[in-house]
């Protein structure tokens, strides 16, 4: 009898805690070890924790008239767990794309309306053989480091969407 209540109970906080989905409020936890984060997607948009699975994305952000298979931009958020110091981390993080993409611009720059108690950074990523155009907000939350990455295949898209990246950051809580 112990062992089915347990089990009901380990089942009942699974599905609790990564069912997020596309539910009504656009709600949902990322979490990974020595990490957790409550995140709320901005008006307009959803918070989905299937479609990008494939690519290793748990948790996107997109409008609410659209599937991820039909979007031409998007936002998702990552956490991680360092023991290196926060620059180092970026600084790690941008060489991976470097070494990936040849002629890359990353540009470090602000976005107006970023509200958040953290060390935080922004940087600008496009040009080269890199198709995409990404801002990319990196967090150093007290136990972490989260990315919240806005990424586009236009420039204007890119900066039409900024203020929806600012409204994911700003709207993170840290469990």
């Amino acid at each position: 009898m112990n062992y089915l209540k347990i089990t009901a109970i380990s089942l009942f906080l699974t599905i609790s805690i990564i069912g997020f989905g596309q539910n009504k409020k656009h709600t949902g936890l990322l979490y990974g070890e020595g990490y957790s984060y409550l995140l709320t997607a901005p008006e307009g948009w959803v918070l989905d924790n299937v479609s990008a699975k494939e690519q290793g994305l748990n948790a996107v952000f997109y409008p609410k008239d659209n599937t991820w298979d039909n979007i031409d931009f998007f936002i998702y958020v990552e956490g991680y767990t360092s023991t290196q110091p926060f620059d180092d981390f970026i600084s790690n993080d941008l060489l991976g794309w470097r070494k990936k993409y040849e002629n890359l611009i990353i540009e470090e720059d602000t976005l107006a309306g970023l509200d958040i108690n953290y060390d935080v950074k922004v940087e600008k990523i496009h040009g080269g053989n890199y198709e995409y155009y990404v801002y990319s907000i990196y967090v150093n939350f007290s136990n972490s480091i989260g990315t919240i990455v806005l990424m586009s295949n236009s420039y204007e898209k890119l900066e039409e969407n900024v203020g929806k990246l600012v409204e994911v950051a700003n709207k993170i809580k840290v469990k």
